[in-house]
């Protein structure tokens, strides 16, 4: 068991030491997926064919309707200037009557809203970061302020995946598991929703008052140029809430498929503001109709990387989960003499750790957890948790360490705005593992003492 333990341990040093010397996880997941397998005694052919693919197919299965239609919205959310449009109108009501430091902060409370807005509309936070980057850096241009937040401010849309009734892998996994509905702990979903919200609201905008009452600006730098958007031809504020609204009461009030709801988004969102796109790399004479498809083909061909990106990673755990190591340890885990309210959370927290893949920790440690915990289980507690509970501390739990420092977006996004890990990770830290983490307990303790909010 120790040495399959430390195979483990080097499967995960292996993807965190080279995912900092750029080399793509899907070059690494196998390849530490292999060590694990040879640590743990198993067929290491067999390990990468048959665990290995099987593992990330079962999670592809799960979150390809979310991340391919999600991304999609999310496109014609961008080239349309949609998002734009919503920021814009937050702006005007709120931002530009304001004076002095209360324009930083209600400027970071504007994105903290356009932010999970998008996500609560279906479009998954790996895209609303591409969506919101552009506005944020107009954003911080306008009122001058210094452009090494920018990666905590990008980092805020996080906290979204933790609401009750989001369309977003992090509660459709368990969903799939669970047979729980979207919008399971209700109550503690919509509390940690805010705790994280309000959490990243004061953090961001506190550094950056800091830094400013010390002498910081806004410097561009090198970072990429952003679209501009002329103002007659963005939609308007409530024309661009519409599908996203839309979306929400499908999926999240009605309970329909995912699918469906974000196919009735994509059509609607077309609808309403074909007009606006705008398709950079095409001609300025291109009819709409091409530019429209160049809109759809991009964000189809946009999902497939982060498709893979969440897949590899399962194909890796899935390998974990066979190992005979993995399973003493979460015997142990399961078996902790402790309420089954915190075995939840600690359980997802590392299994998320070692991932960095809310789908892929997800779909190995809940199936286990539900086992052993839930009414008839295992455990020398089952039947003291509902599947209600466990979805949803799940759900708040898993957002927290997927963004420690090799994670793909974190990496992602300061490559776009230029910050090293050393000046940009920590804020980015606080606001996307230090609250989650908080507010997972907090609905922890909230099901704990009331077991009727499930």
């Amino acid at each position: 068991m120790v040495l399959g333990l430390i195979g483990i341990i080097v499967g995960f040093c292996i993807i965190l030491f080279f995912t900092f010397r750029n080399v793509s996880t899907i070059i690494l997941a196998p390849i530490a997926a292999v060590a694990v397998a040879i640590f743990n005694r198993l067929n290491p052919v067999e390990a990468f064919t048959s665990t290995y693919v099987a593992g990330l197919a079962d999670v592809l299965m799960m979150v390809l309707p979310v991340i391919l239609l999600g991304t999609i919205l999310g496109k014609v959310y961008t080239q349309t200037g949609a998002a734009e449009a919503l920021a814009d109108g937050f702006i005007k009501v709120f931002v530009d009557r304001a004076q002095g430091y209360n324009r930083v902060r209600i400027a970071v409370a504007v994105i903290v809203i356009v932010s999970y807005l998008l996500c609560l509309g279906g479009i998954d936070a790996f895209i609303v970061l591409y969506t919101t980057f552009p506005i944020v850096v107009r954003m911080w241009s306008k009122l001058n302020m210094p452009r090494k937040f920018i990666p905590a401010m990008l980092m805020c849309s996080t906290g979204a995946a933790v609401c009750p009734g989001a369309p977003v892998t992090q509660n459709i996994v368990p969903m799939s598991i669970l047979g729980t509905s979207s919008t399971s702990g209700l109550v503690p979903g919509i509390i940690a929703a805010v705790i994280i919200g309000v959490g990243c609201w004061i953090t961001v905008s506190s550094l950056c008052i800091r830094n400013m009452k010390k002498g910081a600006t806004f410097e561009y730098g090198d970072m990429p140029p952003v679209p501009e958007f002329d103002d007659q031809k963005k939609p308007n504020f409530f024309v661009a809430l519409i599908p996203i609204v839309v979306v929400f009461v499908i999926f999240g009030v009605i309970g329909w498929d995912i699918s469906i709801a974000l196919s009735v988004g994509i059509i609607l969102a077309l609808v309403l503001m074909w007009r606006s796109i705008k398709y950079e790399a095409l001609p300025a004479d291109t009819p709409k109709r091409g530019q429209i498809l160049a809109t759809l083909n991009e964000g189809a061909v946009t999902s497939s990387g982060a498709l893979m990106s969440v897949s590899v990673i399962s194909g890796f755990a899935g390998v974990v989960g066979a190992t005979a190591a993995f399973a003493s340890m979460a015997d142990v885990i399961v078996n902790m003499n402790i309420h089954p309210m915190l075995i939840v959370l600690i359980a997802i927290v590392i299994l998320v750790a070692l991932t960095s893949s809310p789908p892929a920790g997800m779909s190995i440690i809940v199936p286990i957890l539900a086992a052993a915990l839930l009414a008839g289980g295992t455990a020398a507690h089952a039947g003291m948790i509902s599947a209600e509970a466990l979805h949803r501390v799940s759900t708040i739990a898993s957002v927290s360490f997927e963004t420690l420092p090799f994670n793909g977006m974190i990496v992602i996004i300061l490559s776009m705005t230029r910050i090293s890990h050393r000046e940009g990770y920590m804020p980015m830290f606080i606001v996307s593992c230090i609250f989650p983490l908080l507010a997972a307990f907090v609905a922890a303790l909230m099901f704990m003492a009331f077991p009727g909010l499930a």
